[in-house]
């Protein structure tokens, strides 16, 4: 049976700079000033056939909007749900847009990773105020900042879609390829997983062929090819039917959301939507997504029995340790994991840390049992973590105390395990299937 295929719009920055946009003026600062023509480039898309259209709000995380006041921003980001809101209807979603903060975090940045979930999450109880359906959180090139923006969407208590982007090295710009970027934040809950920008269809195919293990479902936005420089200015170059006819492998390949990003139009929505309407199922949008919730939350039932007995053979889906660049699946024939105590985090050392030891045939890996104190302040935590994201190895928290093992594992950009004590162990499991973990029993 061919899977049912939702159609999304096209970029808006480029409408809008057509438009007249000012370079370096935040496009958000339109949904106030110039809402017709918000409105209008909305139209346009769901005249081509759009069934999901995105809010002008990309930049509109208060890291971005810097030089506005906060109030000001939250207006911003209200507006433009409200606008897109309004030219929906009631047939057509509207995904809140969610782009990055344009910041480092830490241990890279000063950032610090609360600070960028609680304007995340400013920005998207703006933009759910305003009528947004979903969150789409999208051209992330940190997985940090993408576990971020998640976490803050979540506050917002409506569904959360992921897009990152990937570089034509086949990673993100942090050095994360797609299959490790969609298995940890598919532990987070998104009921899409995908890509846009950076690249054209043809491109995009590869990394969403990676990530097709670990996401439920797929979602792509690609440019209209790569940008090119003509008579002093930037071109894409796929027209409509070369953008429609290379996307169709996306679609083949899994992809369940498909639209476009930088370069595309309405004219190239058009032909995809035709191109859709001929080949795939169709499914009234609202009715599509609250499928895919009800989905979602099956799936998070089923999670909890994603766990790891040490010493038990496993061939249970999800069960894998991350870090930001590595997966360490545990049923990989020809591994064995080594797990060993090391003391407290305050004293852990992650430079010293031979994770390897081969033997004949074999490959064993030495994963760190690391204790979270319980006196433990939370910044202490949070740097402390930080520090251990430097190395691409898989580690294990144990802790006294949820509360500090829950701090650990928020700030951690991978997926690590948890050492599931005795006692009081239903809260161990609830703390570390929120936090998208893998609850670990001896």
């Amino acid at each position: 049976m061919k899977h049912t295929i939702l159609v999304g719009d096209g970029a808006m920055g480029t409408m809008l700079q057509a438009a007249g946009l000012p370079v370096g003026e935040p496009p958000e600062k339109w949904n106030i000033a110039k809402p017709q023509l918000i409105s209008e480039v909305h139209r346009l898309y769901l005249e081509a056939g759009a069934e999901v259209i995105e809010t002008n709000t990309f930049g509109g995380n208060r890291y971005k909007l810097r030089k506005i006041a906060a109030q000001e921003a939250w207006q911003m980001n209200l507006a433009g749900a409200v606008l897109a809101k309004e030219a929906a209807g009631a047939k057509t979603l509207v995904a809140g847009s969610m782009g990055p903060t344009g910041i480092l975090l830490a241990p890279w940045g000063e950032a610090s990773f609360h600070a960028v979930v609680d304007a995340f999450a400013q920005q998207a109880l703006a933009l759910a105020a305003g009528g947004a359906d979903l969150i789409l959180v999208e051209t992330m090139t940190d997985l940090q900042e993408a576990r971020a923006a998640v976490f803050g969407a979540l506050s917002s208590d409506i569904p959360v879609a992921v897009q990152f982007t990937f570089e034509t090295t086949g990673h993100t710009l942090m050095g994360t390829p797609p299959d490790v970027a969609a298995a940890i934040i598919q532990t987070l809950g998104p009921i899409w997983v995908g890509c846009n920008c950076g690249t054209g269809p043809e491109a995009m195919l590869e990394p969403i062929r990676q990530m097709s293990p670990w996401a439920r479902e797929l979602a792509a936005f690609p440019n209209a090819g790569l940008p090119q420089w003509q008579h002093g200015r930037e071109i894409y170059p796929l027209d409509p039917e070369g953008f429609a006819f290379s996307a169709q492998r996306l679609v083949n390949a899994g992809v369940s959301l498909v639209g476009g990003c930088c370069g595309t139009t309405p004219a190239h929505i058009r032909v995809l939507r035709a191109y859709r309407d001929s080949s795939f199922a169709s499914m009234d949008p609202h009715d599509r997504l609250q499928q895919m919730v009800l989905a979602q939350s099956e799936r998070a039932a089923l999670s909890r029995q994603a766990e790891w007995v040490i010493g038990e053979e496993t061939s249970k889906e999800g069960v894998f340790l991350a870090s930001r660049t590595t997966l360490f699946p545990i049923a990989t024939e020809g591994i064995h994991y080594e797990l060993e105590r090391v003391g407290s985090i305050v004293d852990f050392e992650p430079d010293d840390w031979t994770m390897d030891r081969g033997s004949l045939g074999s490959l064993n890996v030495r994963v760190p049992i690391i204790d979270i104190p319980h006196n433990l302040e939370a910044n202490q935590i949070a740097s402390l973590v930080a520090g251990l994201q430097v190395r691409a190895m898989p580690v294990v928290f144990g802790s006294e105390s949820p509360h500090q093992l829950k701090e650990a594992l928020f700030n951690y950009c991978g997926r690590a395990g948890v050492l599931i004590p005795t006692n009081n162990t239903e809260a161990f499991v609830e703390t570390a299937v929120a936090m998208g973990a893998l609850p670990i029993y001896r």
